[in-house]
């Protein structure tokens, strides 16, 4: 029952995460807000989590490191700026298209196998996928535009990332790399930050609580996302963590005032039901019987 409760707050803090994030978004500067809310979501793991600090002495374990943290600045870059063009309840659902470019990577990389169950989890997120992509009566209409584009690019970076950051993982503490994954992208992301220092100062004029708070967020749903994997498998964890694609699109809805509920809760449940049968097949047994 504990490792629930801690899931959901993991929703709850990332759904309301995303929600500022589109907030923000509207009128800043993405390279200004990518560079500043790694900078402090990292400060802030190093405050809270300086005990599990430990250097490891493979040198491959930071090659792999430094080009995980590479990715995640670019992932930086592209999703902030995915937020300016696409309403926050269409994009998040259809961030969950990262799981589909994650198995396929998993895939060819990993040489992991391919299941009937993961089958038929691409197959329900392909179905929300058509269901929030359509537009003027046609199949995949928004593909155009270009919120979209930048939403599934950011998603194919994900997938990918994810298989770095797996591979890297073990050489050091969770926590210890949780911070190095925001320090290193705001790192890379430095130079351009002082290129657009005046940017940086009207973010922090303009939206100063509203990031601090984006950042808190993301720190309490990492925390308590690594105690819920302490106390279950994190194949168990991971479908309760989606409901913040369900947060994240009633919040749109209701707070930005964005249009589409309908489709877009039920391209999101075909969305979420679908990646979470390809990290968790059993849930389709389940989902059968």
């Amino acid at each position: 029952m504990v490792w629930q409760i801690f899931a959901l707050i993991t929703a709850l803090s990332r759904g309301f995460q995303k929600v500022i994030h589109r907030s923000i978004m509207k009128k800043e500067n993405y390279v200004a807000y990518g560079w500043f809310f790694n900078l402090l979501t990292g400060i802030l793991f190093l405050f809270l989590f300086v005990r599990g600090i430990t250097i490891p002495s493979s040198s491959y374990a930071w090659i792999l490191a430094l080009f995980a943290g590479f990715l995640w600045a670019v992932i930086a870059l592209i999703g902030f700026k995915s937020y300016q063009y696409t309403q926050v309840s269409l994009r998040e659902p259809l961030a969950r298209t990262d799981v589909l470019f994650l198995l396929l990577f998993s895939v060819l990389i990993l040489q992991e196998s391919v299941t009937i169950p993961k089958l038929a989890g691409v197959l329900l997120i392909f179905v929300g996928l058509i269901i929030l992509t359509w537009h003027k009566r046609r199949i995949f209409g928004k593909l155009s535009d270009l919120g979209v584009q930048l939403t599934l690019l950011v998603a194919v970076f994900d997938g990918f990332v994810a298989v770095v950051d797996k591979t890297a993982v073990v050489y050091f503490l969770p926590v210890f790399y949780g911070f190095l994954m925001y320090f290193l992208p705001a790192a890379y992301l430095t130079p351009l930050a002082l290129k657009n220092i005046d940017k940086v100062k009207e973010l922090l004029s303009n939206k100063a609580l509203a990031v601090v708070v984006a950042c808190i967020l993301g720190v309490i749903a990492y925390y308590f996302q690594l105690s819920a994997y302490m106390l279950t498998e994190v194949s168990n964890v991971f479908p309760v963590i989606q409901l913040s694609t369900l947060i994240a699109v009633l919040g749109g809805v209701y707070l930005h005032k964005e249009e589409e509920l309908g489709l877009r809760l039920l391209g999101a449940i075909f969305m979420i039901v679908g990646s979470s049968i390809i990290l968790k097949p059993e849930i389709l047994l389940t989902l059968l019987k």
